[in-house]
């Protein structure tokens, strides 16, 4: 691609970053397409070839993104922030949730009001890094066996400790 081309299209691009940015609720392929004058096909290939990631990927992110801040700073529904957040029910949320924080949206609920319990974990500026037993097995297995997990998390507001280790397991009080 042409420097000049590319140049043109790197600045589409961002446009529809920022459409998507704004419009995760409700966008589609289709309808970016549409509001920018490409074909559907053309407007994945070229997005593809700019950012290196499918445009539905990156719409997926972008609403996760937007459900796991909800999850955590607000006490909306998880069925109200899925259908806000432009899933189509709560089982399409949890899933693609899962896959990519590997936690549920509810135990990642359950984790945090624990950890704020504890007065562990402050309510702003938190960002989920990292959770896993101590094995690395599965969610399903610690549900099973009961053991505790690690809980990473980065304290912004903390400058000195950034990362601080959290042995907790949700499933008792």
């Amino acid at each position: 691609m042409k420097e000049a081309t590319r140049a043109f299209y790197l600045e589409r691009i961002n446009a529809v970053k920022d459409y998507i940015n704004s419009h995760y609720a409700t966008a589609s392929t289709m309808a970016i397409a549409a509001e920018f004058n490409f074909s559907k096909y053309h407007l994945c290939h070229i997005f593809k070839a700019i950012t290196g990631n499918p445009i539905a990927k990156y719409i997926n992110t972008v609403r996760l993104q937007k459900s796991f801040d909800e999850i955590v700073y607000t006490k909306k529904t998880l069925l109200e922030i899925a259908l806000n957040c432009g899933f189509n029910n709560y089982e399409t949320l949890t899933r693609a949730f899962s896959n990519q924080y590997k936690v549920a949206p509810y135990d990642l609920r359950n984790i945090l009001y624990l950890l704020q319990q504890d007065g562990k974990v402050p309510p702003i500026n938190f960002q989920l890094i990292c959770l896993h037993s101590q094995e690395n097995g599965g969610l399903n297995d610690l549900k099973k066996d009961g053991k505790q997990r690690v809980f990473i998390a980065e304290r912004n507001a903390d400058p000195v400790n950034k990362k601080n280790k959290y042995l907790i397991n949700p499933y008792t009080k």
